[in-house]
This record gives structure tokens, C-alpha cells and sequence, in this order.
């Protein structure tokens, strides 16, 4: 049965999600009597769920569960490992019931997308169906709850949060207000209290929803949300003064990351948040932080890219992260380079990942490696390109080399037609899976001196889906009039250079004379193709 399902998952893994869910149907119809065969039907709810039909994925959860429970008169007669795969499925089970609770019928998540699909339901009916939901995630925690070792203290804590979330959507405010509170009470976690005073100030219980907040800060005088909510008590009370004094630790917590030590709430600080926040944080960062070599102050550049700011703000911060970490050795160094991997591995946008690869590359950190080989395969969307080749291309390890090779072997020749997609989620769509190609090629501009890099560049010559790209690293990289006459020949067919392509010439204008040769080209035929779009025009308008 496992080595049935490597095999299908590595067809899954290749982008042919129907094929390996056609194929994983077919081995649940013949191996029903398998002992194993919650292991297919927990890969079929996995796949179902990534592809977006999340109800399917569902029953196919709840149908290995019953086939788990079908082989005992009760749950925790099952052996170790089966139990823990009961337990493991009825998590999951519960986990997605709740989000589909949250979202409503209709709702589907396919990577970084979300779908909406009009449905033909009353707003009755879409209630009925949401409340559905989390009665089915009651079920599951619950049945995990009962079956998971008393002496799993923490990991019972951590379901049965999740447990009172649901309770909470239901409105059963009395039960969940008992989890939180006894869940305190058992590991002092702040975010307990902070949800008992919200489960106390949806019933009108205010005062006691106030002494919870004030019991949460004197623990944790950092929690943001905790403020907003005495903000909204003091203004009920008319205390303007307390009011605002807590808006301001709002404002100022909620900005300020969990991962951010030394940014402590001071009045310098508050005004560094507020600059930030308004149409001088370029300003600030230039002047404010770029002169303060302090944590404080590489923690509020963490922090702006953690917030995703985009365009010249974001790309400035990581720029003198980046900066300082290939400064700075021993803790130093070591400080920056775990907020940088804090930041690849906590982030908010596909833009805060790639910026965070991209600084760390910048400082050849040696665990970054790992992370991109993990990521590469996934840097297919369109919109959103965490531009890992370029990352390994800067880091320049070796062993980068062979994973480049792949996905460029991948899209052209015969193994082309082993990775074709059917998928419908977008998220391997040719033109992401071609820029990946591109990119990657251009990624080995650093490795040519290396014989098998320098090869995979010129094999790559023979395939029009990677012609260009090669061709470009070994002008610049080679200084070799014969590869700029090929892509002269390529320009006078009345080509430009892709837009990847001009961009990676253009940043390296100055390493070889055949760049701004290149360039020159370039924008000749820009300007013949310009001249010729007109006269079409003018024959069109005549």
C-alpha cells in the first residue's frame, strides 16, 4: 500500500492532480479489505483539499475514520500507530470542517487563491450548512479529545482551543468561556484570558470581560487586541483619556511583530510606528534607521517587510538588512540572519518570502539552502514569483546546480510530457512554469565556471523555450562574439529581448561591453516594431 501511494503521490507532486486522484479512487475500490486502507483515503481527503473541494475532502477523511473504526468494538482498542492516525485524521477533519463553518458554502482555498462559486441557498439554508459544519468539527475534536493520553497535556490544550473557537462560533459562550478559562489556569497562556473576555463581552458581561483584560495585561502587557477592547470599554465609561491612551497601545502593539524584542513602547518609538505608518517611511528608513545600527532599529526593518509595504519602502528595508548582515559576524550577524529566516518561514506575502530569500542569499546564510530546494518546485505563480532560481543563483552553492538542471530539463525535450499539468487550480500554469524555466537559466550565470553548468547552457541553445535565456548568460559570462551573433540573429527576425532577458542584461551592463550592444539592439528593433504598429494604425485609419 505505501510504496502504491508514493508512487501516486508523486504523480500528484508533478502537477497531474486528476490522474493521481483517478488513481488513488481505483486503489480504495481494490484493496478494501487492505489493513492500510485508511492510509488511501487519508492521501485522497489531502489531495481533494488542496485542489479545492473541500467537502469531498471531508467525507473521504470521515470514510477512513469509519474504516479504522470497523476493525474494533472501540476507538482506543486500535494499536499505536492506528490510533494515532485516527487521531491525526480526526484533527484534520475537524480543522477544515471549522474553516468551511467560517467561510460558508461555496468557499474553496487552492494555494494562495480563493474561489467563490454562487450557489442557489437561501441565507436559512447557508446557516443551516455553516452550523452543520461546526457540529461535525465539534464531533471530531471531541473524539480526538477522548482518545489522546492524559498525559498529552499540551497537545490537549492546543485542541481543545481550537475546540472552544467553535464553541464560540455557535454562540455556546458558557462552554468555551469553561475551556479558556481552565486552559489559563492550566498553562498561563494569555490568549486564554483574552478569549474568555470576549466570550464575556458577547453576553453582555462587560465588567467581568474588563477584569479578564486587566488580569491578560498585567501577564502580558504587549497584547494588542487586549487594548482595543478596553478602548471600547473606557469609551463606553466617557473615559476619554483612558480610552486613548489604550487606541495608542493598540495602534503600537498591533504594528509592532511578536518576533520584535527590543522595540519596547516609549515615546521615540510610538513616533517611529506613526512615521512608518504615513507617506515618510522611506524617509524614516533612510534617515532614522539606516544611521542606527542598533537591534531596535534592524527590528523595525524586519518588521516593515514583515508588514509587505511593496515597491521602494519594502525593497529599501531588506536592502539594509541585507547590508548589514554581510557587515556585521558572530551574534551580530547571527541576530539579523534569524530575523531574515523568522521572516521566510513567518510570512505574510509571497513578496516578504522573496525578499527574505533573496537578503539571506545576499549573505550566503547556510541554512538557507534547504529552504529554496523546498520551495523551488513551488515558484510557479504567475503573479506572484518568489524568484527562487535568482535567490540560488546568489547564494552560489554548488548543490544548487543540479535542482536549476532539472527544472529546465523538465520543460524541454522528452521529459516535457512527464510534468504536464491537469490541474484547474492555476497554480501550474505554463506561464508560470515558463518563467520558472527562464529564471532558472538565468540563475546559472554565477555557477559558469563550473563544466556541467556551463553545459546545461549550451544544450539549453537547442530548445526555443530556453534559446534566449542561455544564450544571454553566455554572452555576458563568455565575452564570446559567437553567442552575440546568434541573439543578433534572434533580434533581426524582428524579436525583442523578453522582458527577463533585458532585465538580467541590464543589471549586468557593466561586466561585459556586449550588454550595452545588446541593449542598443534591443531598443532598435523596439523602435521598428513601434514605427511598424503606427503605420498599421495610419493605413487602418485612412
Amino acid at each position: 500500500m505505501k510504496e502504491t501511494l508514493d508512487e501516486i503521490n508523486e504523480v500528484f507532486q508533478s502537477g497531474r492532480h486528476k490522474e493521481a486522484v483517478a488513481s488513488i479512487v481505483a486503489l480504495i475500490e481494490e484493496s478494501s479489505t487492505d489493513s492500510s486502507l485508511h492510509m488511501a483515503y487519508d492521501s485522497l481527503g489531502k489531495y481533494l483539499n488542496f485542489m479545492g473541494q473541500h467537502t469531498e475532502a471531508v467525507q473521504a477523511w470521515e470514510d477512513g475514520l469509519k474504516f479504522l473504526e470497523s476493525t474494533v468494538e472501540r476507538v482506543h482498542e486500535l494499536d499505536d500507530h492506528k490510533l494515532i492516525d485516527w487521531i491525526n485524521i480526526s484533527l484534520q477533519t475537524a480543522r477544515l470542517a471549522y474553516r468551511q463553518g467560517i467561510d460558508g458554502p461555496g468557499v474553496s482555498h487552492k494555494q494562495n487563491q480563493v474561489c467563490y462559486t454562487v450557489l442557489k441557498m437561501t441565507d436559512t439554508e447557508q446557516e443551516e450548512w455553516k452550523t452543520e459544519q461546526f457540529q461535525r468539527a465539534i464531533k471530531h475534536f471531541n473524539g480526538a479529545l477522548e482518545n489522546i493520553p492524559a498525559n498529552n497535556k499540551e497537545i490537549k490544550q492546543n485542541i481543545q482551543l481550537s475546540l472552544a473557537r467553535v464553541l464560540f462560533a455557535l454562540k455556546r459562550y458558557d462552554e468555551a468561556v469553561k475551556i479558556y478559562e481552565d486552559g489559563f489556569s492550566n498553562d498561563g497562556d494569555p490568549q486564554w484570558l483574552y478569549n474568555a473576555a470576549e466570550c464575556l463581552w458577547q453576553q453582555d458581561k462587560k465588567e467581568l470581560a474588563y477584569t479578564r483584560l486587566l488580569q491578560l495585561i498585567g501577564t502580558e502587557p504587549t497584547f494588542a487586541t487586549a487594548y482595543k477592547m478596553l478602548a471600547t470599554y473606557f469609551t463606553e465609561k466617557n473615559d476619554t483619556t483612558s480610552a486613548a491612551e489604550s487606541t495608542c497601545k493598540y495602534k503600537f502593539y498591533s504594528w509592532v511583530p511578536s518576533f520584535c524584542h527590543h522595540i519596547e513602547y516609549n515615546p521615540e518609538n510610538i513616533s517611529t510606528v506613526e512615521q512608518l505608518n504615513s507617506d515618510q517611511a522611506l524617509e524614516c528608513i533612510n534617515t532614522r534607521l539606516a544611521n542606527d545600527e542598533s537591534k531596535r532599529a534592524t527590528e523595525f526593518l524586519a518588521a516593515i517587510c514583515y508588514h509587505h509595504y511593496h515597491g521602494p519602502v519594502e525593497n529599501k528595508a531588506f536592502e539594509e538588512l541585507e547590508r548589514r548582515g554581510n557587515a556585521s559576524e558572530g551574534a551580530e550577524r547571527d541576530f539579523i540572519g534569524s530575523k531574515l529566516m523568522h521572516l521566510i518561514r513567518n510570512h505574510q506575502s509571497v513578496c516578504t518570502m522573496k525578499g527574505a530569500a533573496d537578503a539571506l542569499a545576499g549573505m550566503k546564510h547556510e541554512d538557507l539552502f534547504d529552504i529554496l530546494e523546498r520551495l523551488l518546485p513551488q515558484d510557479v505563480n504567475t503573479f506572484f514569483p518568489m524568484h527562487i532560481p535568482t535567490a540560488l543563483g546568489k547564494l552560489g552553492d554548488l548543490r544548487a546546480i543540479p535542482l536549476l538542471e532539472k527544472i529546465i530539463k523538465n520543460s524541454i525535450g522528452k521529459d516535457s510530457d512527464v510534468y504536464e499539468s491537469d490541474s484547474s487550480d492555476g497554480l501550474f500554469s505554463s506561464c508560470g512554469k515558463d518563467r520558472l524555466t527562464v529564471e532558472s537559466c538565468l540563475a546559472l550565470a554565477p555557477f559558469i565556471d563550473n563544466e556541467t553548468a556551463k553545459q546545461i547552457l549550451l544544450d539549453g541553445i537547442n530548445y526555443p523555450q530556453t534559446r534566449e535565456a542561455c544564450l544571454a548568460v553566455l554572452c555576458i559570462s563568455t565575452e564570446e562574439n559567437q553567442f552575440f551573433e546568434k541573439l543578433e540573429e534572434i533580434l533581426k527576425q524582428h524579436k525583442t529581448l523578453s522582458y527577463m532577458v533585458q532585465t538580467y542584461v541590464m543589471n549586468n551592463a557593466e561586466k561585459s561591453h556586449y550588454a550595452e550592444k545588446l541593449l542598443a539592439l534591443n531598443k532598435e528593433f523596439c523602435n521598428k516594431k513601434t514605427e511598424l504598429t503606427n503605420d498599421d494604425d495610419n493605413e487602418i485609419d485612412e
